[in-house]
């Protein structure tokens, strides 16, 4: 999950800075604070889904190992998946 958000954090920068360089070299105070606030809110949005997305698959995964219950919309072999059996 967060190579995913990590990828589209960078899509985010990448279209961002230029974005932010254009309004920059419009010389227009409004358009380039236009431009940064964009690009932070869409950066702490994503932040933020991938934080409680985390968190969600956290939680689900430790009630599964402490009381062996699958809840959440989580089926049996996801969780199971991320458990592996320790090397000898």
């Amino acid at each position: 999950m967060g190579a995913v958000f990590g990828l589209m954090m960078f899509g985010v920068f990448l279209i961002g800075v230029p974005l932010i360089v254009l309004a920059a070299i419009s010389k227009s105070l409004v358009l380039l604070g236009i431009a940064v606030v964009l690009v932070v809110l869409a950066a702490l949005a994503l932040g933020v889904i991938s934080s409680t997305l985390t968190g969600i698959y956290s939680a689900a995964m430790y009630r599964f190992a402490a009381e062996g219950e699958v809840a959440g919309g989580f089926s049996a072999e996801m969780i199971q998946s991320a458990f592996r059996a320790k090397k000898k």
